[in-house]
């Protein structure tokens, strides 16, 4: 099932591919394709089936399908031989099980992370991933984004549908111009007044009852 991902990270590893698809390779646990590990040239890694990114030309998100043919990817865990691919700008793992994003932790040179749909709650291996401007986040089960209060490249910003109530930690975020917060337990607003390169914002379904900031 998975000599798909095997024929291609090997080719991969010859050409020295910067990006490397292995979406619909039968894959469900990465520590059986080790060989991925050894790609320290990678800056792009896709995992998904298929995935929402954004799109700078058309300044919103877009579809995107894996270009394999095999059968979905089923993955449950990130293991930590992903650390090793310190070259990564580009991690897309979304619409998995994964609950433990702690193998990213090292993962310095990220601008875009998409982790959209999965089992997280804890996004403290992100706190140190200053480079980030783009970062998928919703659907999962996350209440405590003070991880994120460090990243002050973020422009791009997806949180919809977790638990969140408090967003004090997005108040310095200046860059953002995209923030997606709907369907959580936010009741105060305060902390986005000073975000004035906002031009979308969605934060329906929540708790507000004053919109005055």
């Amino acid at each position: 099932m998975i000599l798909q991902a095997n024929k291609l990270i090997a080719q991969a590893k010859a050409e020295k591919w910067k990006r490397l698809d292995l979406g619909k390779c039968w894959l469900t646990d990465l520590e059986k394709v080790p060989e991925l590990f050894n790609l320290i040239h990678l800056e792009e890694l896709i995992l998904s089936n298929g995935w929402w990114e954004w799109s700078e030309d058309k300044k919103t998100i877009e579809r995107k399908e894996s270009g394999n043919k095999g059968g979905d990817n089923k993955l449950h865990k990130l293991p930590v031989g992903i650390a090793k691919l310190k070259a990564l700008r580009v991690f897309v793992c979304a619409e998995q099980w994964i609950a433990n994003i702690s193998p990213l932790r090292d993962l310095k040179q990220l601008k875009t992370l998409v982790l959209y749909s999965n089992q997280i709650n804890d996004i403290v291996p992100l706190t140190d991933s200053i480079h980030l401007t783009n970062l998928f986040l919703s659907n999962n089960k996350i209440n405590d984004i003070e991880p994120l209060r460090g990243l002050k490249q973020l422009a791009r910003l997806w949180l919809s549908n977790n638990q969140i109530n408090n967003i004090v930690p997005l108040k310095d975020l200046k860059q953002v111009s995209n923030l997606f917060l709907s369907n959580n337990m936010i009741s105060n607003i305060a902390p986005l007044k000073d975000l004035t390169q906002i031009t979308e914002l969605s934060l329906s379904n929540n708790r507000i009852s004053d919109i005055v900031p």
